[in-house]
């Protein structure tokens, strides 16, 4: 704080007592307004901190795989709606939702056509969804 903002004498400041309309200084109210901000702040950044570590130090470890993942194969789904939007978009959806697991891992349909086809050469592998209901695992949606 500046020498002249401070008062020079005790009558100086006895005066100001005695007088009826003693204020106090400008530069001194903001000063100590600066300190208050300043104080307010650092509490703020202080309980930001420690709420972030109460936080990490609760949460829960991701849930780890037991063994490796396992492929799963996605069979082609029977679009029953008639609009051609829809045909294939399922697959894909529910690949997706399952890869979300960490223990699944969703094998390739075009990847299974192959195998199929080299695992029987004589017979024809399908390129299409399957119609009608068979044991062949084939999912039906509408």
């Amino acid at each position: 704080m500046e020498a002249s903002a401070r008062y020079q004498s005790v009558e100086e400041i006895l005066a100001d007592l005695d007088a009826s309309t003693f204020t106090t200084n400008v530069r001194f109210e903001l000063m100590r307004r600066r300190w208050m901000v300043l104080t307010a702040g650092a509490l703020f950044v202080a309980a930001l901190a420690v709420g972030g570590v109460v936080w990490l130090a609760k949460r829960k470890p991701a849930p780890q795989a037991e063994g490796p993942a396992r492929p799963v194969l996605i069979a082609d789904f029977e679009n029953k709606t008639g609009d051609p939007v829809f045909d294939g978009t399922l697959e894909t959806a529910f690949g997706i939702a399952l890869e979300d697991a960490a223990f699944i891992t969703s094998f390739r349909r075009d990847a299974a056509r192959k195998v199929a086809a080299q695992l029987q050469p004589a017979r024809r592998v399908c390129q299409s969804p399957l119609h009608g209901s068979s044991p062949s695992g084939k999912a039906s949606a509408s």
